[in-house]
């Protein structure tokens, strides 16, 4: 594995990125990490990725692991598509003539969803993508004052800090990765203000209009996510809708029963691992005899 700093197309912010290269690796995987989360809680992700050939880069989006900024904050929502943008411009240069997947969790799912939306518009930079838990949606749409205090929090205090999560919300039901997270300096569940009047923003977007999405897409859920299945089932179905033109299993759909939102953390992971691997390689037989 190698670490190296990279700046960031936005604004020359100072984004961490780590690599685990493989010998004959056939593909390279680009996490893009939750809200607050970082790339080292993904081990086993990509210890099992490693295993199969597949290269891993992960990329600390600003104000998370060990990258640069203020914890928690984010100016614009195009920085987070710069940093976005930035590693895989990154990856292009460590790999050049390997197809590239980009791998999405949580509101790093939806971060790529706004990617393909905004900056997709004739071709993308890579080959698939992976959406795990995707924060596409609301439980519970808010209302008119929510908004209203949303909005004015992050004019008023854009830098206030407060936990987006709270209670007794269960994210994996693996006891030895929730004593590590509850101990991990880089993780943080606190939020500005102002960036969640972005993220807002951009949930509702997606709620409002559905995706595209201009390369094969695998997007998986389990049904002990904080965001209930029938959300992210709608959400497919009008991103099947929207691309009409496209072969019907461009958009694939996969549910875990049983799972929560941490998919790669759960004590059932191999099973995620294992269909995410078969999906990747049936998207590498066409480019193959291309």
């Amino acid at each position: 594995m190698e670490s190296s700093m990279v700046e960031s197309q936005f604004d020359g912010l100072k984004l961490h990125m780590k690599k685990w290269h493989v010998p004959n690796a056939k593909t390279v995987l680009l996490i893009i990490p939750g809200y607050g989360d970082h790339i080292e809680r993904y081990d086993h992700l990509i210890d099992y990725l490693n295993k199969h050939n597949v290269a891993v880069v992960g990329i600390d989006l600003r104000g998370q692991g060990q990258s640069h900024g203020e914890r928690g904050y984010t100016p614009h929502v195009e920085a987070i598509l710069d940093d976005v943008a930035t590693g895989i411009e990154k990856v292009h240069d460590w790999y050049k003539y390997l197809p590239l997947f980009m791998y999405g969790d949580g509101v790093g799912a939806a971060i790529l969803c706004a990617f393909e939306n905004r900056r997709c518009t004739m071709s993308a930079p890579y080959q698939g993508l992976i959406l795990c838990t995707p924060s596409i949606a609301f439980p519970k749409k808010p209302n008119f004052i929510h908004l209203a205090l949303v909005s004015a929090s992050s004019f008023l205090a854009p830098h206030t800090r407060a936990p987006v999560l709270g209670g007794d919300y269960k994210y994996t039901n693996d006891p030895e990765i929730i004593a590590a997270r509850e101990n991990d300096l880089y993780y943080h569940d606190r939020w500005t203000a102002h960036t969640c009047a972005i993220l807002i923003e951009e949930a509702l977007n997606l709620e409002k209009v559905s995706s595209k999405f201009s390369v094969p897409t695998l997007i998986q859920h389990g049904s002990e996510a904080f965001l209930p299945m029938e959300k992210v089932q709608d959400f497919v179905d009008r991103a099947k809708k929207r691309n009409p033109n496209k072969h019907e299993d461009n958009i694939t759909f996969q549910t875990w029963k049983g799972f929560h939102a941490e998919l790669h953390n759960d004590l059932r992971r191999k099973e995620v691992f294992l269909y995410t691997l078969s999906w990747i390689e049936t998207q590498l037989q066409p480019l193959k005899t291309a």
